[in-house]
């Protein structure tokens, strides 16, 4: 996570002199709650993951988190984040290793997050739903 909280470091300090505090703010809390949900995501904790889920937004179905289940997360690692001129959207490309407990293969997905600001919420949400884990063919053709 080191190298996370260094890339969200920098970010912050590209953010122009001028910005207004509440674009400061609003940066501080997209570290906090990109970090946050980091490690539910690290520590396999989908349904705390979810809770970051834009409210009401169109991310498509609802994860199965009892399929979820069945994952394990071994690195979460933030590869690039780009924020967006009008500071209240961030992309972010996460490289993440894990394993399916039937098969113990580890694989790997690289999540393409998309973060949006809230600002009467003062909250960030993430709006392109938990990663795209590939899961071993079961006998019931899941």
């Amino acid at each position: 996570m080191k190298k996370f909280e260094l890339s969200v470091f920098l970010l912050l300090l590209f953010v122009p002199g001028c910005a207004s505090v509440s674009d400061q703010l609003a940066m501080s809390k997209f570290s906090e709650a990109s970090r946050a949900y980091g490690e539910a995501i690290l520590w396999s904790h989908f349904e705390v993951a979810n809770l970051y889920r834009k409210p009401g937004g169109d991310v498509g179905q609802p994860p199965d988190l009892e399929k979820l289940k069945s994952i394990k997360v071994a690195m979460y690692d933030v590869k690039q984040i780009n924020l967006a001129k009008d500071k209240r959207h961030v992309s972010q490309v996460v490289e993440i290793k894990y394993y399916q407990l039937d098969d113990m293969i580890i694989k790997t997905v690289r999540d393409k997050q998309l973060w949006e600001y809230d600002p009467k919420a003062k909250s960030w949400y993430l709006s392109s739903g938990l990663p795209q884990f590939k899961y071993k063919a079961t006998d019931n053709g899941s």
